[in-house]
């Protein structure tokens, strides 16, 4: 039996606080890191999201039985898809579709506790053309009105409003603050915030993302790009000094064309001195984003301050496979968003790369830097369940035992980091229904939920190091990020020990809690603070510390390959154009993508060992060196194979808690595995250890580690207490 009595105490006092009078929810910065508190009662961040999108009878009747279902089984909070009214100068916003649906809601669960998920652009087409209570925002007739404050594309096509135009934000602001006045005024008791959303699927990052289009040939993206470059250099010379164009003025620059922004000169980076126009328009079209949709969150928050405020953001690793880069995603700037005083929980989906049984589920951002300044992350759980039609792709389950295997993976991954949760319904097709399908969930929010008193800060073995500027001097199209990023989590994830996702900001403020391995990744722009602070942080006494391809080859406004050395302590040269598929010392042949990459670096230096060489020759590609207190080991490879990031990672003192390619996560006093296939698994304990099964509540035993029988795509979620 497992002891439910706490929770229920706790559910008790939300239900009579909280529509006692008006709701107030908070994230709070606890010793263990942000948490969330309603009426000041802290409170287990999961929740169900339930799909307004369609109107059709039975998926209707899915919704509300989802919403019934999660209350009976303690689950209040819950999130859902509304839009903003855009009406015409002197009409009345109707909401009445907004209302009709909360008032379901609230009919299938009188004690729920609401988080609308706003829309505030959306553009027709594909999938949602049957959906009319969400039709094209802005109207067309705002766009005729407004040319050029919606989006223009290097073809001549037109999208959505712009997130340049100070016309568009201020009308999409006021419209906000409209339904949100009328929400708090209506069912205010109800609800405990707000998710603006935006862009492209919702979720602020530009339309047409990922394919060969680029944004920002409206004419209020070119004012706005001017005033930007005023405030960031101040006088004309600064800007002609910078922009190595004698001739250029504030008044005559030009947003970058399309054939200068696709520019690559068969490169993996440009030229920060020729390309400076380019890099600075990234720059400046990523904080417009970031500025845009914090501007929603600051109306939501001007009209009801007591509640939360939510965005979808930061999707660092996920956006880096993009074709045009993650340079032109708008997701560059989340540590500008971290630092706003109208944002409290930053959230995005499980990735849609390895999301399936047995595989490791990843995060798209680097969510441990988002804990760190004080916001709660929040992960999106759109499984699709067995209860989901059997075409629905994306790591579809087949059965029950598979979808709690993923169900229970994904929530270890939030339990181990003390971060949020809501399980997605994405169409209201009935993927979370039913008493059995809430009994496993609820079982879950119990463990947070009875626990999370002891929860400790998160302080993983290894730091994962990105850096979000660095993709400014990327080629547009020839973007080693793709690798470097996105697809390293295929490597990283199977180290066999827990990981923490940080960008290099934090690292270079000193928040990055101290690690035995850090590993950098697309860390290419460096200048010499941010040198003296990686020396004083990561190269420290007895850690090891891996570069990956040109750390700090960028250095102010020039690229130097002669900068590598400074950093990594490895000489190099550099060589032709090649795969960089390397061969490791025991003959494996490791080959992460076919492209060629250019400019190629060979290590050279006799104070190394070679760990792999480029294959079809005999230069060295991975070597290590001993430095006078600390191991720095260089790859001209994109990245690394998970079997040599394990031996690295043992080299440096990092417990090991699992075999080679399973995914393990640690922290909170939990250890969570999950089963990358079938067979006899053993998870590795730092100490002699008190162990239970928090999902079958069984007792353990005492123990060094454990060996057990499982099935591709199980989850053990076991609690862990070091004997002293």
């Amino acid at each position: 039996m497992r002891n439910i009595l706490p929770a229920l105490l706790i559910l008790f006092a939300l239900s009579v606080c909280s529509f006692a009078g008006v709701t107030k929810a908070e994230v709070r910065n606890d010793a263990s890191g942000p948490a969330l508190y309603i009426n000041g009662v802290r409170t287990a961040p999961t929740m169900l999201f339930v799909s307004s999108s369609r109107l059709q009878a039975d998926l209707d009747a899915n919704m509300r039985g989802e919403a019934a279902d999660a209350g009976r089984h303690g689950v209040n909070l819950l999130t859902f898809d509304i839009s903003i009214q855009w009406p015409k100068a002197g009409e009345a916003p109707d909401f009445t579709i907004q209302d009709a649906f909360i008032d379901k809601l609230l009919a299938a669960n009188p004690n729920a506790m609401l988080i609308p998920r706003i829309r505030v652009t959306w553009e027709p087409g594909g999938f949602w053309d049957d959906y009319p209570q969400y039709r094209q925002m802005p109207p067309a007739w705002w766009g005729k009105e407004h040319p050029d404050d919606i989006v223009h594309y290097q073809d001549g096509t037109t999208g959505t409003g712009s997130v340049h135009s100070l016309v568009f934000r201020k009308t999409a602001v006021d419209n906000m603050k409209q339904l949100v006045t009328h929400i708090e005024k209506k069912y205010g008791e109800h609800v405990v915030g707000y998710h603006p959303t935006g862009q492209h699927s919702n979720e602020w990052f530009f339309e047409m993302f990922g394919e060969d289009r680029l944004s920002g040939f409206e004419k209020c993206a070119m004012y706005g790009f001017r005033d930007f470059l005023k405030a960031k250099y101040k006088t004309e010379k600064a800007l002609k000094h910078e922009w190595g164009d004698p001739d250029i003025t504030f008044e005559t620059v030009q947003v970058p064309s399309y054939a200068d922004r696709s520019s690559t000169g068969g490169s993996a980076f440009v030229d920060p001195q020729k390309h400076r126009r380019e890099i600075d328009f990234y720059e400046y079209e990523n904080n417009d984003m970031a500025d845009t949709a914090e501007a929603m969150c600051k109306a939501a928050k001007e009209v009801a301050p007591n509640k939360l405020a939510v965005l979808f953001y930061g999707y660092h690793y996920e956006l880096a496979v993009g074709q045009t880069g993650l340079q032109s995603s708008g997701h560059i700037a989340l540590s500008r968003l971290l630092k706003s005083k109208y944002v409290d929980i930053i959230a995005a989906p499980v990735s849609y790369r390895e999301r399936a049984p047995g595989d490791p589920g990843y995060f798209m951002a680097p969510i441990d830097t988002v804990q760190l300044n004080g916001k709660l992350w929040l992960t999106e759980d759109d499984s699709r369940t067995y209860l989901s039609p059997p075409d629905s792709g994306y790591g579809r389950s087949k059965d029950a035992r598979e979808t709690y295997g993923v169900l229970y993976r994904n929530f270890a991954h939030q339990l181990t980091r003390g971060s949020a949760i809501w399980w997605m319904d994405l169409i209201s097709q009935g993927w979370f229904a039913g008493n059995d399908m809430w009994e496993h969930l609820s079982h879950l929010k119990d463990i947070y939920q009875t626990s999370m008193q002891g929860f400790e800060k998160y302080h993983p073995e290894i730091a994962v190091i990105a850096d979000e500027r660095s993709c400014f001097y990327e080629s547009t199209f020839r973007v080693p990020s793709k690798v470097m990023v996105n697809e390293s989590r295929d490597y990283l994830y199977q180290i066999g020990a827990p990981l923490g996702m940080y960008l290099l900001d934090d690292l270079v403020a000193g928040k990055v809690p101290p690690a035995k391995m850090y590993i950098f990744l697309d860390v290419f722009r460096l200048d010499k603070k941010q040198i003296a602070a990686i020396r004083k942080y990561a190269c420290k006494r007895g850690s090891t510390v891996v570069w990956t391809y040109a750390p700090g080859i960028v250095r102010y406004n020039r690229m130097s390959a002669d900068y590598i050395p400074e950093i990594t302590g490895i000489n190099l040269r550099e060589g032709s154009a090649r795969p960089s598929s390397i061969v490791l010392n025991d003959g494996t042949i490791f080959t992460p993508e076919p492209a060629l990459v250019s400019p190629t670096f060979i290590p050279d230096d006799t104070r190394a060992s070679v760990l792999a060489h480029y294959s079809g020759g005999s230069d060295p590609a991975v070597v290590s060196r001993k430095m006078k207190d600390w191991t720095s080991v260089y790859s001209g490879c994109l990245t690394l194979p998970p079997k040599m990031l394990r031996d690295l990672a043992i080299e440096a003192g990092v417990n090991i808690y699992s075999d080679p390619g399973e995914t393990v996560m640690a922290g909170n006093g939990f250890v969570g595995f999950h089963a990358a296939s079938d067979g006899s698994k053993t998870i590795k304990f730092p100490g002699k250890s008190k162990v239970s099964d928090c999902i079958s509540g069984e007792n353990l035993g005492t123990m060094s580690a454990l060996t057990v029988d499982m099935k591709k795509g199980d989850t053990k979620i076991l609690r862990v207490k070091p004997v002293q």
